[in-house]
């Protein structure tokens, strides 16, 4: 008896073991993941030891965040600060034969064109330091899940408004370029539905607020995993955009 307890024990605790370790093969292998992938592993594992789930519940969850993972093509690479605790990206860009002057007028031109009225979205500009600081908005799009009367489950494509502090510093022939607090504006109702109307409801989240992606409902994760990559791609598309309109200074002219 004593002996088939002992081997009992061996086989439970060499079960736990592989467990461990094919959990963290799963979210090292899946993708090459930052500090933010980190979070997400480690807020798993602290779930699991904490006794909030059992053995199946834990290796369901490894499995549908490894699936979700898969279908994003890995985790969204996003600049995390592991002293701030914050998200923080930062670009700069060199243009040796263009000079201080040109890239800022450049930069200002540009905002005009990309958020409006300059007087709405400039908050500050000094030729001398080579600041100027925007405060500005974009749509973005995500992907979230619906079921529907009958319980099918269908994928949605929501729009939502993203606000950032743009931070431009001008020195030489070169720009570094800071884009700071992020947030989201959700806007939901504004419809009628079996005889009554559902007011319109505006709701704001921090992007901080998104990590760890894995805490909260699974329901919620894809939610919040689209919005860091629709985030991410919109912002390199945005430097890129402006890279190339301070690199056509000359063109622009050429007529």
């Amino acid at each position: 008896m004593k002996n088939q307890q002992f081997h009992f024990f061996n086989l439970v605790e060499s079960y736990f073991k592989t467990l461990s370790v094919l959990v963290i093969l799963i979210l090292n292998s899946t993708n090459s993941i930052g500090q933010t992938g980190a979070i997400e592993k480690a807020n798993i594992e602290r779930k699991f030891e904490s006794g909030e789930m059992d053995v199946t519940q834990y290796r369901a969850i490894i499995e549908k965040w490894s699936n979700l993972l898969s279908s994003f093509r890995g985790y969204p690479e996003l600049p995390y600060n592991g002293i701030t605790k914050m998200i923080e990206f930062s670009f700069v860009k060199e243009y040796p034969s263009i000079d201080k002057k040109t890239i800022y007028n450049r930069i200002i031109e540009w905002s005009a064109i990309n958020f409006g009225s300059l007087n709405t979205v400039l908050h500050y500009e000094n030729f001398e330091t080579g600041k100027i600081i925007l405060k500005g908005s974009n749509d973005i799009k995500y992907m979230s899940e619906s079921s529907n009367f009958w319980g099918i489950e269908k994928e949605l494509v929501e729009p939502c408004e993203c606000s950032e502090t743009i931070v431009f510093t001008v020195k030489e022939n070169k720009v570094k370029i800071e884009i700071l607090n992020l947030s989201y504006e959700f806007t939901t109702g504004g419809y009628s539905t079996a005889g009554s109307y559902v007011p319109t409801t505006k709701t704001h989240r921090s992007i901080h607020s998104l990590y760890p992606v894995t805490e909260g409902p699974s329901t919620t994760w894809k939610v919040k995993l689209s919005l860091l990559v629709e985030t991410a791609d919109n912002i390199n598309l945005l430097i890129a955009n402006l890279d190339l309109y301070i690199l056509n200074h000359i063109e622009d002219y050429n007529f």
